[in-house]
């Protein structure tokens, strides 16, 4: 497969993890797009090996996605959270190395502050809403939070690899 054609499996793997339906008890849709983003990473891993590790995370993060009943369930979330930050930080890290490579330097700079903020933004959420006092977290306002942060999260991750698609594969 030619690196266009994984740049779009990569998106599309971004945008299967937003659909969370349960079949059975099973979130089927988002394993199915980490392991379309694993499987892309790892063949991109071709022309870039740092590609592996976010093959790595999305490998991980299919197993997470799936009933784990040999962790517990607090381990499970935050080994999930450790990983989407590992494989958002990597695969940003990968898009801005191939844009860097391909002299897209506006694309590779943004690309690289973007990671920064994604993992502020999946990392800081949760930490913050730990330290909330239990009466201020009945708030509306403060329950839709981590919704919000975790959709503009997601957002600045696929914008990025869709924007490095276009640019660097016309």
């Amino acid at each position: 497969m030619n690196p266009k054609t994984l740049y779009s499996l990569v998106f599309w793997g971004l945008i299967f993890q937003m659909f969370a339906w349960p079949m059975g008890g099973v979130d089927v849709v988002p394993a199915l797009g980490y392991l379309m983003i694993a499987r892309a990473a790892w063949l991109l891993g071709n022309y870039s090996k740092p590609f592996r590790l976010v093959a790595v995370a999305a490998a991980l993060l299919t197993v997470l996605t799936l009933p784990t009943p040999y962790l517990p369930e607090n381990v499970s979330e935050v080994a999930a959270l450790v990983a989407k930050c590992v494989l958002g930080w990597t695969l940003l890290s990968c898009v801005a190395r191939d844009c860097q490579a391909h002299g897209q330097i506006d694309l590779a700079a943004g690309a690289r502050f973007r990671r920064v903020l994604y993992v502020a933004i999946m990392g800081g959420v949760p930490l913050a809403m730990m330290f909330l006092p239990v009466e201020r977290v009945n708030s509306p306002v403060l329950l839709m939070t981590p919704f919000v942060a975790l959709v503009v999260a997601y957002v600045v991750l696929v914008w990025t690899v869709q924007s490095a698609k276009i640019r660097l594969f016309p």
